[in-house]
C-alpha cells in the first residue's frame, strides 16, 4: 500500500507498508468479520472508546470474550476498558434546558475499566507491541499509567512503565533496537 499526495505541483508518495491480512480461522470468525469490519466498530476502535455506539460496543466485547487471543481482541478490550474504565460527559436532550440539550455526568467503572486495559496492554506485552507498534503501545501505556497514578495506583503505574521498558528493550524494528533516550525516557517517567 502506498499513500500519494498531491501539493501544489508536487507529487508525494509514502513509502510502501506491506500488508497482510490472514483468513479467518473458522466459521465462527467469518461470520463475526461481518460485523467487526464496519463504520462503528472502527470509530469506536479508532477513538479508543466510546459510551454512545453501542452496537460497536457490542461487538467488540464479543471479539473479546469469544477470541481473547487474538490481535483483534487486544484492540477491543482496550477501546471498551477506555469507554467502561474513565467518567464522561453527555450532551442529551432535555426540553426543560433553555438551550435543549443538558450535559450528564456519568461515572466509569474503574476497577473493571483497569481489568480490560491491563489485559490488552501488560498481559503479553510482546504480543501487544506487535499489535500497536511500538510507538502506539508507549503511548497507550502511558496514557494507561498516568490514568492509574490519577486513581492513587502508583504501584501499579510503576508496575507498567517497567513492563513498558522491558517489551521496548527486547523490540526489534528491522533489526534495531528502541532507541536508547526513549528507553531512558521511559525510565525517568517510571521514577516520576
Amino acid at each position: 500500500m502506498q499513500v500519494g499526495l498531491e501539493i501544489g505541483d508536487e507529487q508525494v508518495v509514502s513509502n510502501p507498508l506491506g500488508l497482510r491480512v490472514a483468513p479467518p480461522r473458522g466459521y465462527e470468525e467469518e461470520l463475526l468479520a461481518q460485523e467487526y469490519f464496519t463504520d462503528d466498530v472502527g470509530r469506536v476502535v479508532a477513538l479508543q472508546g466510546s459510551r454512545v455506539l453501542e452496537q460497536g460496543n457490542d461487538v467488540l466485547r464479543e471479539v473479546a470474550e469469544r477470541f481473547g487471543d487474538t490481535r483483534a481482541a487486544l484492540h477491543a478490550r482496550l477501546a471498551l476498558g477506555n469507554s467502561v474504565g474513565r467518567d464522561h460527559k453527555r450532551l442529551v436532550p432535555d426540553d426543560e434546558s433553555p438551550v435543549g440539550f443538558t450535559v450528564v455526568q456519568q461515572d466509569g467503572d474503574p476497577d473493571a475499566g483497569r481489568e480490560l486495559m491491563r489485559s490488552a496492554l501488560l498481559e503479553d506485552p510482546d504480543k501487544a507491541v506487535e499489535t500497536f507498534g511500538h510507538i502506539g503501545y508507549k503511548a497507550r501505556v502511558e496514557r494507561f499509567s498516568d490514568w492509574l497514578a490519577g486513581h492513587d495506583e502508583q504501584i501499579e503505574a510503576r508496575e507498567s512503565q517497567e513492563t513498558l521498558y522491558e517489551a521496548l528493550s527486547r523490540h526489534k524494528v528491522k533489526g534495531r533496537g528502541v532507541r536508547e533516550d526513549v528507553l531512558e525516557e521511559i525510565r525517568a517517567r517510571q521514577e516520576e
